[in-house]
Formats: structure tokens, sequence, C-alpha cells
């Protein structure tokens, strides 16, 4: 927990949310990872969310094709 404290301190529990939420996610079958990539999208990888996470932006435009993928049905 002391770890988790640090991080708020710091601003930048994001970090260890996303991570924490995308290994749950690697976890999950392929018809909930599907909704579950529109939600971790939105939450920590859209410009200006709400939880924004640090990444450079190569990293943005992939989950941005994911998350296209999902929406349009393109794999």
């Amino acid at each position: 927990m002391e770890f988790r404290e640090f991080l708020v301190r710091e601003v930048s529990d994001e970090n260890l949310d996303f991570y924490m939420e995308v290994e749950a996610y690697k976890k999950m079958k392929p018809m909930k990872q599907a909704k579950t990539a529109i939600i971790i999208y939105n939450k920590y990888l859209k410009v200006d969310a709400d939880r924004e996470v640090s990444k450079v932006i190569y990293l943005r435009l992939y989950f941005s094709r994911i998350y296209q993928g999902v929406i349009y049905g393109f794999r």
C-alpha cells in the first residue's frame, strides 16, 4: 500500500492502474476483451482522458488502431 500512496502523491497512480487493467485484459476471453479495450482506451489513452497515462505517440497510435478495429470490426 505504501507504493500506491507514493504514486498518488507523485500524481502517477494512473500508470499503475493502467498496468493492472491491461494485465487483467490479457487474461480475458476475446468477447470481453473487445469491450474492455474500449474502456481502457477511453480511460487512459484517449487525448485528454480523465486518467491519461504517460506514453509516447506511437503507443497512442497503436491503441487507436486497435480501438478503431474494435469499433468498426477490423482486426
